[in-house]
């Protein structure tokens, strides 16, 4: 009996470590830092513009500022949105030569198909930021009536964008880089035109050229949507113009959207990502220069193959939203995102400042525009798959190192504002140098996210001052509102006013 009772005491004793070794691998499996995969929370659950981040600091006064950056970030983005909706050839300070047609520089909305002129690339920019602005508004606890109406507004104007999209830019294999759609006036650009063209004009001419960051950009702007359907469903009566439709065939075209953009864009060889797609060449030096539209000069062989470091970000942020929207491609995605953090790391050099190029294949000078994707990519990439990095490299050291790089690199220091060139390139406007409304917009997500992620820097308060100084002097001819391109360019244009709304969410 003796035996019995000692051997029913082991048993028991064995029984509750196997009990206590169970409970602690249940808790290691639902950690998400114990599977490496920090970033992959269940669909629609994500309340943030770009991959959520995996560090929260905890610190009171930190939170504090963070929701005062926040509201002051949604009323901004708020009234550019409601600004360029506004600017349409009824409010027109400048209308076209047609009455019923609209000014391709200065009306930014037509109401006939919700699109905010006629690229992917700046509509897609708009569309996010219009679903961001209804998620917010639907989980801020104290929302009145107004706000959920307001909510419902934006969501319904982001899914009137990726209808008119779907219809008139994308072809079956990718999106069309500009199709000539609604209500503009294109008359300044045909040949014998009696006005002449706009300036820039080539970015306003018609092109069916397939590029990553347009694809990409489409990618983000389609996975924020279905996401965003977990949380915020269309009313029941709402029909306007196709809209329930949409929303129901939005995942459909979702993974329509991912197939191509892997096939078209991911160049499995080289391990990078093209800049135009497969099916058109995947980009060659004699390419014409989509703002110039003529051949570059200097190229010694048109049909070497080039890579910009811009599609490589986007690339990479496109990967990680598709692994947040099906964990079954992780391992296949997975694989994409860590040769995309190597090359950008070692083949374009940004883990070393000297040795940084923004094209490889092409000599160009670098800019900001491009460092800082690259640098939002990859601080992205580090708090939330920093398992993707190169072997026996710390992801977010090495992020923070780049970051004080571009910053010594970029900033003006009498005013705390981003250059468009490097200071050693450009020392200032004596010399050329300009600060873009979108490269400061770039900057300042960047480092709002990167605060979020990671211990807090001294001189982030003052960026953000900085930032909203520089918004501030770019707003202050203007009623409505609306920013102008830079701090030497006083026209208002679209492209500022897109990025500004998105990248301030």
């Amino acid at each position: 009996q003796s035996q019995a009772r000692n051997e029913n005491r082991r048993r028991i004793i064995m029984m509750r470590f196997i009990l206590i070794l169970c409970s602690f691998a249940t808790v290691l499996l639902k950690c998400p830092r114990a599977n490496g995969l920090a970033s992959v929370p269940p669909i629609g659950t994500s309340h943030s513009n770009l991959p959520p981040l995996s560090l929260q600091k905890n610190d009171a006064s930190t939170k504090a500022k963070g929701k005062g950056e926040t509201q002051r970030s949604i009323a901004l983005s708020q009234n550019i949105l409601h600004s360029l909706r506004r600017r349409t050839q009824s409010s027109s300070s400048s209308p076209s030569s047609s009455s019923s047609l609209l000014n391709l520089e200065t009306d930014f909305y037509d109401p006939t198909t919700g699109l905010h002129s006629e690229g992917v690339w700046h509509n897609c920019l708009v569309g996010m930021a219009s679903v961001k602005l209804a998620e917010l508004q639907q989980f801020d606890k104290n929302n009145a009536g107004q706000e959920e109406e307001e909510g419902e507004a934006q969501l319904s104007g982001a899914l009137r964008i990726a209808n008119s999209l779907w219809e008139h830019s994308w072809d079956g294999i990718s999106f069309q880089r500009r199709s000539w759609s609604g209500q503009w006036d294109h008359s300044r650009l045909l040949e014998g035109a009696s006005q002449d063209p706009p300036e820039q004009a080539n970015y306003y001419r018609e092109s069916t050229e397939h590029r990553c960051i347009q694809h990409g950009a489409a990618l983000l702007f389609w996975s924020k949507l279905i996401r965003h359907q977990g949380i915020v469903p269309l009313r029941d009566d709402d029909d306007d113009d196709g809209e329930q439709e949409i929303h129901y065939r939005c995942r459909a075209q979702y993974k329509l959207i991912t197939k191509q953009f892997l096939n078209e864009y991911w160049d499995d060889v080289a391990k990078k990502w093209r800049t135009v797609g497969s099916s058109q060449g995947g980009g060659t030096a004699s390419r014409e220069s989509a703002s110039a539209g003529a051949s570059r000069a200097g190229v010694v062989d048109n049909e070497a193959p080039y890579y910009r470091a811009v599609d490589q970000a986007i690339g990479l942020l496109a990967c990680l939203e598709i692994i947040m929207n099906d964990d079954n491609e992780n391992e296949f995605i997975g694989d994409i995102v860590r040769a995309t953090c190597q090359t950008l790391l070692t083949d374009f050099g940004y883990q070393n400042d000297k040795e940084t190029v923004s094209y490889i294949g092409l000599k160009r000078n670098r800019n900001l525009w491009h460092d800082g994707w690259v640098a939002l990519a990859l601080v992205s990439c580090a708090q939330i798959r920093s398992d993707c990095f190169p072997m026996k490299m710390n992801g977010k050291r090495e992020v923070g190192l780049l970051l004080d790089r571009l910053q010594d690199a970029y900033r003006d220091e009498k005013s705390g504002t981003m250059w468009h060139w490097q200071k050693a390139q450009k020392t200032g406007h004596e010399n050329g140098n300009v600060r873009y409304c979108g490269d400061n917009a770039l900057w300042y997500a960047i480092s709002r996210q990167w605060r979020q992620g990671s211990s807090s820097c001294a001189d982030e308060d003052d960026t953000f001052n900085s930032f909203w100084e520089f918004v501030n002097e770019l707003r202050t001819n203007q009623e409505d509102g609306l920013v102008s391109v830079a701090d030497v360019y006083p026209q208002v244009r679209l492209h500022p006013n897109t990025e500004l709304a998105f990248l301030v969410l």
